[in-house]
């Protein structure tokens, strides 16, 4: 997800990693399950990091570490 860019609209397609992973369960605690919309609303001026995403009709801050796991593929 680190590729994405401001504005545009996801879905994501997977995770990369140990689906017991950290980073992996606290994503889908929040709502980021395969097969939900995403979009990226902000991301900081530097280094990118962190992202502010919306789902679900939230808005949800993760860092790059966390967005780095995430697979998502652009919704046309």
């Amino acid at each position: 997800m680190l590729d994405t860019k401001v504005g545009q609209l996801y879905e994501i397609t997977g995770f990369s990693g140990d689906d017991s992973s950290e980073n992996i369960l606290r994503l889908m605690q929040y709502g980021f399950i395969e097969g939900t919309r995403v979009k990226v609303l902000r991301k900081a001026p530097v280094f990118k990091d962190p992202m502010l995403i919306e789902l679900r009709g939230s808005q949800v801050v993760i860092s790059k570490d966390e967005a780095s796991c995430i697979h998502v593929k652009l919704v046309e």
